[in-house]
């Protein structure tokens, strides 16, 4: 399978693409800086591609997905960029994807980002007013990305996240079609990275938004 691959540079992105490379998945990823992504990956992979280029052009999408079999956004925000940035990579990506005839995306966000089938607890609710106080932009911008992904005719996952961690694959972790579904308050990227590319190999979650966590 062919893999595009948006936020590979990222904390997330790089064993995402790692796993999908070990799973045997030839890879096309953007990035705007050629040498960080060169420091970070195996670029001398014949089933690496690298494409240099901002996610917010729509010609560089349109390169980007042009002949692959899915989408994999894992793209978070940038110090000192946009505070509308998921939401201007969704703007193009979105009929970029439509133009190619490539029907598969899973995107990547946070857990506080809500959706109409949550049935949030007292501890979600607060941990909500928290980032709402300090990520206001970094939320609403999340929530526009999601919904204008969720109003699109793709075949859309939208793997929601809590806290990150990094370290090693523990192999586990837990998932629930909404928020107050049981899910905890931190993640292993090497376990969401596995979540990710099981959701691409199998997917299972499709038209939904689970939110996954160990």
């Amino acid at each position: 399978m062919r893999i595009a691959v948006l936020g590979a540079t990222g904390r997330t992105g790089v064993p995402l693409v790692e796993g999908a490379l070990r799973r045997g998945h030839e890879v096309r990823l953007l990035a705007r800086d050629r040498g960080k992504a060169q420091r970070l990956l195996p670029l001398d992979d014949d089933r690496l591609q690298l494409q240099a280029g901002d996610a917010t052009d729509p010609g560089v999408l349109g390169a980007l997905v042009d002949g692959v079999d899915a989408v994999v956004d894992v793209t978070g925000p940038v110090k000192g960029g946009p505070k509308d940035l998921r939401t201007r990579i969704t703007g193009g990506l979105l009929p970029a994807m439509r133009d190619h005839d490539v029907d598969r995306l899973v995107l990547l966000t946070g857990a506080g980002v809500r959706v109409d089938a949550d049935r949030p607890k007292v501890a979600d609710r607060a941990i909500r007013r928290v980032m709402q106080f300090a990520q206001p932009d970094i939320l609403a911008d999340g929530q526009a990305a999601v919904a204008a992904v969720m109003g699109s005719h793709l075949d859309w996952t939208v793997v929601r996240a809590p806290r990150l961690t990094d370290g090693e694959l523990r192999g586990k972790v837990r998932s629930a079609a909404h928020v107050g579904g049981g899910t905890g308050t931190t993640l292993g990227r090497a376990d969401l990275a596995a979540f990710l590319l099981d959701e691409v190999d199998s997917p299972s979650w499709v038209g939904q938004a689970p939110v996954v966590s160990w």
